[in-house]
Protein backbone atom coordinates (compact mmCIF):
# COMPACT_ATOMS: atom_id res chain seq x y z
CA UNK A 1 0.00 0.00 0.00
CA UNK A 2 1.14 3.42 -1.11
CA UNK A 3 0.94 6.19 1.98
CA UNK A 4 -0.63 9.69 0.82
CA UNK A 5 0.07 13.08 2.34
CA UNK A 6 -3.23 14.19 1.31
CA UNK A 7 -6.54 13.75 -0.46
CA UNK A 8 -5.30 15.20 -3.95
CA UNK A 9 -1.84 12.94 -3.59
CA UNK A 10 -4.08 10.06 -3.11
CA UNK A 11 -6.40 10.58 -5.97
CA UNK A 12 -3.04 11.30 -8.25
CA UNK A 13 -1.84 7.60 -6.59
CA UNK A 14 -4.87 5.83 -8.17
CA UNK A 15 -4.93 7.51 -11.50
CA UNK A 16 -0.90 6.65 -11.37
CA UNK A 17 -2.08 3.03 -10.46
CA UNK A 18 -4.23 3.38 -13.52
CA UNK A 19 -1.21 4.11 -15.87
CA UNK A 20 0.80 1.03 -14.34
CA UNK A 21 -1.79 -1.48 -15.47
CA UNK A 22 -1.94 0.29 -18.94
CA UNK A 23 1.69 0.53 -19.09
CA UNK A 24 3.31 -2.52 -17.06
CA UNK A 25 2.28 -5.99 -18.30
CA UNK A 26 0.83 -8.33 -15.46
CA UNK A 27 3.78 -10.91 -16.37
CA UNK A 28 6.13 -8.03 -15.80
CA UNK A 29 4.54 -6.51 -12.80
CA UNK A 30 4.64 -10.71 -11.00
CA UNK A 31 8.52 -10.82 -11.93
CA UNK A 32 9.47 -7.21 -10.56
CA UNK A 33 7.59 -8.66 -7.49
CA UNK A 34 9.88 -12.05 -7.61
CA UNK A 35 12.88 -9.58 -7.97
CA UNK A 36 11.51 -7.98 -4.86
CA UNK A 37 11.26 -5.00 -6.66
CA UNK A 38 7.38 -4.78 -6.15
CA UNK A 39 8.16 -1.65 -3.06
CA UNK A 40 10.21 0.11 -5.08
CA UNK A 41 7.03 0.20 -8.47
CA UNK A 42 5.01 1.26 -5.03
CA UNK A 43 7.38 4.33 -4.18
CA UNK A 44 7.94 5.46 -7.73
CA UNK A 45 4.00 5.73 -8.00
CA UNK A 46 4.29 7.86 -5.04
CA UNK A 47 6.39 9.84 -6.50
CA UNK A 48 5.10 10.65 -9.69
CA UNK A 49 1.82 11.30 -7.99
CA UNK A 50 3.90 13.99 -6.05
CA UNK A 51 5.25 15.69 -8.93
CA UNK A 52 2.61 14.79 -11.16
CA UNK A 53 0.10 16.83 -9.07
CA UNK A 54 2.30 19.54 -9.19
CA UNK A 55 2.88 20.00 -12.83
CA UNK A 56 -0.59 18.75 -14.32
CA UNK A 57 -4.08 18.33 -13.63
CA UNK A 58 -6.12 15.48 -14.01
CA UNK A 59 -8.35 17.12 -16.91
CA UNK A 60 -7.29 15.21 -20.22
CA UNK A 61 -4.38 13.09 -20.46
CA UNK A 62 -1.45 14.65 -19.53
CA UNK A 63 -1.10 13.03 -16.10
CA UNK A 64 -1.37 9.58 -16.95
CA UNK A 65 1.25 9.94 -20.13
CA UNK A 66 3.53 11.77 -17.64
CA UNK A 67 3.31 8.37 -15.32
CA UNK A 68 3.59 6.19 -18.18
CA UNK A 69 6.50 7.90 -19.33
CA UNK A 70 7.97 7.66 -15.38
CA UNK A 71 7.07 4.18 -15.80
CA UNK A 72 8.56 3.24 -18.52
CA UNK A 73 11.87 4.97 -17.05
CA UNK A 74 11.05 2.75 -14.07
CA UNK A 75 11.09 -0.51 -16.25
CA UNK A 76 14.44 1.04 -17.99
CA UNK A 77 16.01 1.29 -14.75
CA UNK A 78 16.02 -2.23 -14.21
CA UNK A 79 16.59 -4.06 -17.03
CA UNK A 80 13.15 -4.07 -19.76
CA UNK A 81 13.26 -2.56 -22.80
CA UNK A 82 10.54 -2.56 -25.04
CA UNK A 83 11.72 -3.83 -28.87
CA UNK A 84 10.96 -1.71 -31.74
CA UNK A 85 7.64 -3.92 -33.34
CA UNK A 86 6.74 -5.51 -30.13
CA UNK A 87 3.95 -4.67 -27.69
CA UNK A 88 5.69 -6.12 -24.46
CA UNK A 89 8.64 -5.80 -22.48
CA UNK A 90 11.83 -8.09 -22.73
CA UNK A 91 14.38 -8.34 -19.53
CA UNK A 92 17.62 -7.89 -20.65
CA UNK A 93 20.64 -8.90 -18.46
CA UNK A 94 22.35 -5.74 -16.41
CA UNK A 95 26.12 -5.69 -15.62
CA UNK A 96 29.00 -7.73 -15.66
CA UNK A 97 28.53 -11.90 -15.50
CA UNK A 98 31.09 -13.46 -13.89
CA UNK A 99 33.37 -15.56 -16.10
CA UNK A 100 33.52 -18.88 -15.15
CA UNK A 101 37.08 -20.67 -15.61
CA UNK A 102 38.57 -24.47 -14.69
CA UNK A 103 40.75 -24.51 -12.19
CA UNK A 104 40.45 -21.24 -11.08
CA UNK A 105 38.43 -19.62 -8.12
CA UNK A 106 35.98 -16.70 -8.55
Amino acid sequence: MVPAINETHDLYIRMAFVAMRRTIPQHIRRDLRERGLHRDLEQEISIIAFEGMQLYSLEGNDYLNFAGRRLYRFLRQNGYRRPRGHNSYIREDIGIMPQISHGTPL
